[in-house]
């Protein structure tokens, strides 16, 4: 036994776990569930399986045809897809708006950019979260402007445009993956590391640096970019989702920092992934029967 693990505590002089003892005790544990995979929880990996599948082939059967249309299905659950306000492939619209195309692939940017440095679970410094709430702000700002031209005698403060709502919408999804990552990698892992992935201003501005990059990218509208950009916007739809429930999830059955590997958390992944799904599909049904068009809102 190590002797680190354990500390004298001077109060009751007995000998207490230090931090490290707990975290080492939590991966042996973790690792011993993963070894022996109890065969009662079998039919449940079955029936998550199954119920992933059936839920999977039906929203897909919904869904308009094409890689790209089901990629609108996706958009359809979670953005307005007005014309005017998206970009476009030919004389098509991209599967979601401007502004939302910028925050699901900041967001996804973000959350990719902070891999390289582990599971650091800790929030970014006060003055780096100060930087994101000013995104936000120009995200609502931006937002409630271009929502008044709804109303044609509505005040306004500027005439908007697809750029300024790509910029801030790219600019809350980097605040959005800056928060998610060390937030998941707090509940899901059992070796989580108690540092901040975005801890300094060099990391920031690299950050935003290609944030911005990424912006340039989408605004060229060159088809060999936008149409995989278009793809992965709706795909990170999911996958933002699914990383939310499968916190939720986690929460719910006191299952948290239970584990040391991808493959031993697939089934919370997996069932986060599902009711994502589940959703995006369940949102799709009302809007169609509600709309009887699988485009944006008219103006």
């Amino acid at each position: 036994m190590r002797s680190d693990r354990f500390k004298y505590d001077d109060e009751s002089d007995q000998k207490v776990p230090t931090l490290s003892g707990m975290v080492e005790d939590r991966i042996i544990k973790a690792m011993e569930n993963e070894k022996k995979n109890p065969r009662r929880y079998l039919f449940l990996k079955i029936g998550l399986v199954a119920l992933t599948l059936v839920i999977s082939f039906f929203w897909l059967s919904y869904a308009p045809d094409g890689l790209l249309g089901k990629m609108d299905a996706v958009g359809y659950a979670v953005c307005h897809r007005i014309e005017a306000r998206s970009f476009h492939l030919g004389d098509r619209a991209i599967p979601l708006c401007a502004r939302c195309s910028g925050m699901q692939l900041g967001a996804l940017l973000a959350f990719v950019y902070q891999l390289q440095w582990g599971r650091k679970a800790k929030l970014p410094p006060l003055k780096i979260l100060m930087v994101f709430g000013l995104f936000f702000i120009a995200f609502g700002v931006d937002g409630v402007n271009s929502y008044l031209h709804f109303f044609p005698n509505a005040p306004h403060l500027y005439e908007p445009n697809n750029t300024l709502r790509l910029l801030t919408g790219t600019g809350l999804g980097l605040g959005i993956g800056a928060v998610l990552y060390p937030v998941f990698n707090q509940t899901l892992w059992t070796d989580w590391e108690d540092q901040a992935a975005l801890g300094s201003w060099k990391r920031l501005f690299a950050l935003i640096g290609l944030g911005l990059l990424l912006d340039v990218i989408i605004l060229s509208e060159n088809v060999l970019f936008l149409y995989p950009l278009a793809v992965l916007s709706g795909l990170t739809v999911l996958f933002v989702l699914g990383i939310c429930y499968t916190m939720i999830i986690l929460l719910l059955f006191k299952k948290e920092n239970e584990f040391t590997t991808v493959r031993s958390a697939w089934v919370p992944l997996l069932a986060g992934l599902t009711v994502a799904i589940l959703q995006t599909y369940l949102i799709d049904i009302v809007r169609f029967n509600w709309t009887g068009t699988w485009g944006g809102f008219p103006l």
